[in-house]
C-alpha cells in the first residue's frame, strides 16, 4: 500500500536512489486511485537496469 512505501520512497530519493516498477520501469507515483504498489525495485547504480528482465520472469514464471 501507498502509506507503507512513501517515506521509505523519500529516504531512498534523497539518498539519490530509484524506486521502479517492475516491469514497467517507471518511478512509483502516489495519490492514485487504486492504493495498492506494483511489484518495485529500489537501485542506485543505474547499470543495475540490465536486471530488470530477471525481475520480470520472477513477476511472471513460465
Amino acid at each position: 500500500m501507498e502509506w507503507d512505501t512513501a517515506a521509505a520512497h523519500a529516504v531512498c530519493a534523497a539518498a539519490g536512489c530509484s524506486v521502479v516498477s517492475v516491469p514497467e520501469q517507471e518511478e512509483l507515483t502516489y495519490n492514485k486511485e487504486d492504493l495498492r504498489n506494483p511489484w518495485f525495485v529500489v537501485y542506485r547504480n543505474p547499470g543495475l537496469r540490465q536486471y530488470f528482465d530477471y525481475f520480470d520472469v520472477l513477476h511472471h514464471p513460465g
